[in-house]
């Protein structure tokens, strides 16, 4: 294997990752409460528990799967 980025994705481990059908979109679940969509080394965005239920705090669940 042959590293072709390399970014700061999350503080601390990652929880999960997964690669779109054509390997161009990467999503990743991390140990910091946050999940993001990647597209090359760029952030396409985050998921955020408080956007769909707004009363549940920010650091009350985490992502532990990205599939």
């Amino acid at each position: 294997m042959k590293k072709t980025l390399e970014f700061k994705a999350h503080d601390g481990e990652i929880e999960d990752i997964a690669l779109g059908p054509d390997n161009k979109q990467v999503v990743t679940a991390g140990r910091d409460f946050q999940c993001c969509v990647w597209q090359q080394d760029q952030l396409v965005t985050g998921l955020c528990w408080h956007e769909n239920l707004p009363g549940i705090p920010d650091k009350a669940y985490r992502y532990q799967a990205c599939r």
